[in-house]
């Protein structure tokens, strides 16, 4: 990656393209970083980021996470307008598109507003350079460029964020002797897991990565009732790795997190199957809490709270419609778990 990423943010980062999409609807790599991308990399992504924008035009100009089937890294994508859209009838000229591994989403997720800037202006320089038939010396340039800043702003997030003072409280909870909970949180792939993580503990970088295994781990130690109980929330880092390890996930858990996601009917109708999976390997020893998740999409809201509660109440579990954007009813569930902690010590 560029000079001046340090090596923590070359860890994060694990490449980046310039794609340019033409009339025909092919989708080439254009410039990218680092140099040894392998060929298949180069011809799967473009291709999987145009077939996306095909399907879903509305994503212009913001910021598209992306998983990329058969790996474990997922795709930050900006779509590339031509100055003179109105005219060329919404095509796109090309992306630019930042790759990382999948046990990362959390810094993207938090902190996905601080990099729409970036991506946006630099998206802009490419769109001029495309208009003009730069060659791929140029765009290679301005892909260093990007590349270089977005390490900088990681590096000073990260700087930030694991800062002795930027949470205090937690510190001093941590002093108290708390009660320890684990919790594990569930639910078919993309119905927000680690947002809900992610706007409850608000970290990104402060967690622990388990490689053998595939699961994120973060904490957070709140007070209820004047009473401190810290959870250790563990999150699922791949699906295919989950299915071979999901016993030792589930191992000592205390709470249960069942996410789906209120634009999908599906996701909720899997919701038996995954409390299914979770009894078979710990019984009830849990207590547990279905959230409906991306309450603040409100005009494509699918499921009605008649359903999801009819559903809460067959697994006999508590239902919060949370949005992990604004954060509505998150921090509710957590302090439902330690009422129920404190309740029955």
């Amino acid at each position: 990656m560029a000079s001046s990423a340090d090596d923590s943010s070359k860890d994060i980062i694990k490449g980046v393209i310039c794609a340019s999409f033409d009339e025909t609807s092919v989708a080439t790599a254009r410039a990218w970083l680092p140099s040894d991308l392998s060929r298949a990399l180069l011809e799967k992504i473009p291709e999987l980021v145009y077939k996306t924008w095909s399907s879903n035009p509305d994503l212009q100009k913001r910021l598209a996470v992306l998983p990329i089937p058969g790996m474990t890294m997922r795709a930050l994508a900006w779509f590339i307008a031509p100055k003179n859209q109105e005219q060329d009838g919404g095509a796109v000229q090309g992306a630019l598109i930042l790759l990382f591994d999948e046990t990362n989403d959390a810094i993207f997720y938090r902190y996905i507003k601080q990099f729409e800037d970036l991506f946006g202006k630099h998206a802009a320089a490419i769109s001029t350079l495309l208009e003009t038939a730069a060659d791929e010396t140029a765009l290679l340039e301005e892909v260093s460029a990007f590349s270089g800043e977005l390490g900088w702003i990681l590096d000073l997030l990260k700087t930030q964020e694991l800062s002795p003072d930027a949470f205090p409280e937690d510190v001093e909870l941590e002093s108290q002797m708390p009660m320890k909970c684990k919790v594990v949180v569930l639910g078919d792939p993309a119905v927000g897991k680690t947002s809900i993580v992610v706007q409850f503990t608000e970290k990104a970088f402060k967690k622990s990565y388990l490689p053998t295994i595939g699961f994120n781990i973060s904490e957070k130690s709140i007070s209820h009732d004047g009473i401190p109980v810290k959870f250790m929330i563990w999150d699922v880092a791949g699906i295919a790795k989950f299915q071979q390890m999901r016993k030792n996930f589930y191992a000592g858990a205390m709470a249960v997190i069942f996410v789906f996601d209120l634009t999908s009917k599906v996701s909720l109708a899997d919701i038996k199957g995954w409390y299914e999976d979770v009894q078979a390997s710990i019984g009830n020893t849990f207590t547990g809490a279905l959230l409906g998740n991306k309450c603040d999409l409100v005009d494509q809201v699918v499921i009605s709270p008649e359903e999801a509660s009819a559903v809460a109440s067959e697994l006999n579990l508590p239902y919060f419609q949370t949005s992990a954007l604004t954060g509505e009813n998150v921090d509710a569930v957590f302090h439902h778990f330690a009422q129920d902690f404190i309740s029955q010590s």
